[in-house]
């Protein structure tokens, strides 16, 4: 019987890394070491389990699962492809687990593993796609100039138009370009008006206007 098997907890620690590793690579730039290492991790939990016919198959399935996720970052940012790449994750282990404690320590440990890959962008450079949640126009004090590029603070109290959802991240279209903003937890739809409530470092914070009767 495979050691996974007799200690269940051993399937939350090797998910719960294969999860960190592999979502580390996709928000860090790791020069493809975490993916690696993620891969390596996460192929070994299904070979303990599956036929070596269904390593493959299943493995596809959880690499589309996490390509679904790049992509939503990447081009999209509205959450759908990334929910459904998720789901992908959780059937592969799902279906490669023997019984219902290794599957819920393995769905635990994918939780944790994805909540703890943001510990990666305290330690190694993060990847392009996500300085668009945090504007990329932050200057170096150093040099002479604030942390709030001041044309930002003119755009205060103008209403606009979101590009894409707010969920409650997305972007709007200030003066025929695109900037990052987030409402205030708030789900705002695409082609809605918004007003700018705040500048704050390098956030635009936002709220959907309503309107009266």
């Amino acid at each position: 019987m495979p050691i996974l098997s007799t200690y269940p907890i051993l399937s939350l620690i090797v998910v719960l890394f294969a999860t960190m590793f592999v979502f580390g690579e996709v928000l860090v730039k790791a020069k493809g070491l975490l993916a690696v290492l993620g891969l390596g991790l996460i192929t070994f939990y299904f070979s303990v389990f599956l036929d070596p016919s269904m390593v493959l198959i299943v493995g596809l399935v959880y690499g589309l699962g996490l390509i679904l996720i790049f992509i939503d970052g990447e081009l999209i940012n509205d959450g759908l492809l990334g929910s459904i790449g998720v789901l992908l994750m959780i059937g592969s282990l799902a279906f490669a687990s023997p019984n219902v404690s290794t599957g819920l320590y393995a769905f635990l440990g994918l939780i944790f593993g994805a909540g703890l890959s943001i510990v990666w962008l305290k330690i190694l450079p993060r990847r392009a796609l996500w300085s668009k949640v945090i504007l990329a126009d932050r200057l170096d004090s150093v040099s002479g100039y604030n942390s709030v590029n001041p044309s930002f603070q003119s755009f205060v109290n103008q209403t606009v138009e979101t590009t894409t959802d707010l969920r409650p991240v997305g972007r709007i279209l200030i003066d025929d370009q695109e900037y990052s903003a987030i409402s205030n937890g708030q789900y705002i739809a695409k082609g809605e008006q918004v007003k700018i409530i705040s500048v704050d470092g390098t956030r635009i914070l936002v709220e959907k206007i309503h309107e009266h009767a």
